[in-house]
Order: structure tokens, then C-alpha cells, then sequence
């Protein structure tokens, strides 16, 4: 619930409505529970007491601790000053198995590595049960607004870090073995010049391979698709929501090369993406945020997965041919 709470805007400023003679006003908590306030706001019981529906599975729904990325950088820290009992130092590859292993924990419903999967799971399913939802009242709505409610929902996830869009949408899938270490780096801002930022002793970021901007376009061209949802197209509204959600992944990337990307403005595909566009979920957007010497396909290392432990770059490798990779570049 609190993740529900949170994708609805209670105790967000982005819902923030200004009236006439200067007052505010917004969804506050007021020391409720996020629950607690959309039972008492909404009038929706959140406790599911019949038997007809399986619930079981949303007790393993869990919204990952993202000031995980502190201890990570802190962990890699120690890790590049300690000695091994064998007289040698820990490798990258080996900074990064234990850098995945805090991560997966701290993204796990019970805190422990092995049910990692059974989480991404569970929240891979209330995601999409959420977005089709969101979807449908918006065409049912569709002459009241209900595509400008959507494009307005969207908008309240910019700051809703721990939301169901953003922390399970968007789900985690690589670390770097390396943090970028404390300092100043020279970046190319909108205008063409080289200017001078400060990642200000910050190490990782998280970062959306498709950006929210990106997303909310493909969600909003999702829902014109459709005139309506019925039992003949629900199966195709699906699919379509399991490739945005296929296609929208963060990974923690060394701080600079968030710089990097920021520096110029929106990122990547923006301006290739629309009606005629050149971009759409058949690409991947790795990309859009590894295209710099700062973020390194070669640094970052898969969570999850039967590629668990391998990084980015490798995987890449094993699914196209030199040559292709050559001809791309």
C-alpha cells in the first residue's frame, strides 16, 4: 500500500493545486499511513477479506531500498583497501558479486539474496495489474479527460521514487564494479561548450535506461491505441504493457556518467522518438545512458537472471556478432 500510496501522489508536492488568492494545497499524510490515508481520503478498503482471489502472491511485492546505492559505494570502498588472505586484492569482478548480493538483499521482501527473483516477480505483476488499470478508466474517461488525467499521473511519478512506476516498472538490473571517484570532469552542456561539474564526492546514480519522458510517451501511445478495452484486445493491451515494462530498466551507474548524459539536455532518444520515429520498444535504450567513457557497458554487472554476474557488454557480445556490433558503431 505504501508503494500505491506513494504512485498516487499522497505527501507528493507534484500534485500540489493552486487556488485563487495564493492558497496551496496537496495530498498530505497528516500521520496516517499511505493505507491508512487512501482508506480515509478514498474510501477503498485495503484488507482483501474474501476467498474468491489469490492474494498470497502480493506478500512478496516490495519496493527496493534505493539508499542501498550508499552502502554499495561504501562496500566498494573497503573492498579496494583490503588484502585477501591469499596476499591479493579483490578484483572488480569479485567487488561487484558483493555488490549484488547487498543489492538483491536490500530489494528482496525478506531481505535475503534467494528470493530476489520471487520479488522482481511479484512486483513485475502488480505493475502491470496497476498500468492497465490506469489505462482502462483513462479510455473510459476519454471524453472527460481521461487521457489528460493519464498524461497528469505521469507527471506525478517524476518524484515518486519508491511508486510502483519508478521502483517496480522500472526494476533494478546492473551495478558497476566501480564507482566514479570524487572530483570534477569537463562535459559538453547544450550549447556546444565544454564546461566544468562536480559529481561533489557522489559515486552512483541510479538511472532510467528508457527515461521517464520516454516511457510516458510509449504509455500515453499505448492508451490512443485503444478505444476501449475489451475481452477481444485485453490480451494485445497486455503485451503491449509487458514490452514497455520489458523495455523500462534502471541501473546504478558511476556518477559521472549521469553528468555526462545530463549535460546536454534530455537524453538520447528524444528527439528520434514519435509517430515516424526511428525509435521504439523493439530497441533496447542501453545507449541512451551507456554511450560515454564515464558509463562502460564493460563495468556494469547483471542482478538477476541467468545472466546474473556477467556484465552488460558481454551480453551484448553474445547475442550479436563482432561484425554486427562493428557495422552498428
Amino acid at each position: 500500500m505504501s508503494a500505491i500510496g506513494t504512485e498516487f501522489g499522497f505527501s507528493n508536492r507534484m500534485t500540489k493545486v493552486k487556488y485563487p488568492g495564493g492558497k496551496t494545497a496537496y495530498l498530505t499524510l497528516e500521520g496516517m499511513t499511505r493505507g491508512e490515508a487512501i482508506e480515509k481520503n478514498l474510501n477503498i478498503k485495503t484488507k482483501y477479506t474474501g476467498k474468491k482471489k489469490n492474494t498470497k502472491w502480493l506478500e512478496k511485492v516490495f519496493s527496493p531500498d534505493f539508499q542501498i546505492q550508499k552502502r554499495t559505494e561504501a562496500l566498494e570502498k573497503e573492498l579496494l583497501n583490503e588484502v585477501k588472505k591469499d596476499g591479493t586484492l579483490y578484483t572488480e569482478k569479485e567487488i561487484a558479486d558483493a555488490k549484488i548480493e547487498l543489492i538483491r538483499e536490500g530489494a528482496s521482501y525478506t531481505g535475503k539474496s534467494k528470493d530476489f527473483e520471487a520479488t522482481e516477480t511479484a512486483n513485475d505483476r502488480l505493475a502491470g495489474i496497476v498500468l492497465e488499470a490506469k489505462i482502462e478508466i483513462a479510455l473510459k474517461n476519454k471524453n472527460n479527460h481521461g487521457i489528460e488525467w493519464l498524461l497528469q499521473d505521469r507527471a506525478i511519478q517524476t518524484n515518486a521514487r519508491n511508486g510502483i512506476t519508478k521502483s517496480m516498472i522500472y526494476n533494478i538490473s546492473s551495478v558497476p564494479a566501480l564507482s566514479s571517484r570524487p572530483g570534477k570532469l569537463k562535459v559538453r552542456n547544450a550549447k556546444g561548450k565544454w564546461v566544468e561539474k562536480d559529481n561533489h564526492g557522489k559515486g552512483t546514480h541510479w538511472e532510467h535506461a528508457l527515461q521517464l519522458i520516454h516511457n510516458t510517451q510509449f504509455v500515453i501511445g499505448i492508451a490512443k491505441k485503444y478505444k476501449s478495452i475489451h475481452k477481444n484486445n485485453i490480451a494485445r493491451l497486455r503485451e503491449d504493457i509487458k514490452r514497455l515494462k520489458d523495455g523500462s530498466q534502471q541501473h546504478l551507474i558511476p556518477k559521472n556518467g549521469a553528468i555526462w548524459n545530463d549535460s546536454q539536455g534530455p537524453t538520447g532518444f528524444a528527439k528520434l522518438f514519435g509517430k515516424d520515429g526511428l525509435v521504439n520498444l523493439s530497441h533496447k535504450a542501453l545507449l541512451n545512458v551507456f554511450n560515454n567513457r564515464y558509463a562502460r557497458m564493460t563495468n556494469q554487472y547483471v542482478i538477476s537472471g541467468v545472466n546474473k554476474g556477467k556484465t552488460l557488454s558481454e551480453i551484448e557480445i553474445e547475442q550479436y556478432s563482432i561484425n554486427t556490433i562493428k557495422s552498428v558503431l
